[in-house]
């Protein structure tokens, strides 16, 4: 994939786009990880990544939903979290 490029396989169950993410940014680009921190990330569904959000989830286990706005519990107690975490230290949801 070229910079740039936008592919659906890098929107994450819970919508996060992978490719904004600093730790998948730097895996695309080839910067060197740094000692001793997980600085890269090849994204949660290219590695079919157990994140916190599917292993918290009955039906992204199952593979019911793909998605978490497919589900009729959005949002989960889990995506809250994640929320309040993105609007502390990212100023945005």
């Amino acid at each position: 994939m070229h910079h740039g490029e936008f592919t659906s396989i890098l929107i994450t169950p819970c919508g996060m786009n992978c490719g904004i993410c600093k730790a998948y940014l730097a895996y695309s680009r080839g910067v060197p990880e740094q000692r001793g921190k997980v600085t890269h990330c090849a994204g949660c569904r290219p590695r079919n990544k157990s994140c916190f959000i599917k292993r918290g989830c009955k039906k992204l286990v199952k593979n019911e939903v793909k998605f978490c706005f497919e589900c009729e519990s959005m949002p989960c107690e889990n995506l809250d979290r994640l929320d309040r975490r993105y609007r502390k230290h990212y100023d945005m949801s």
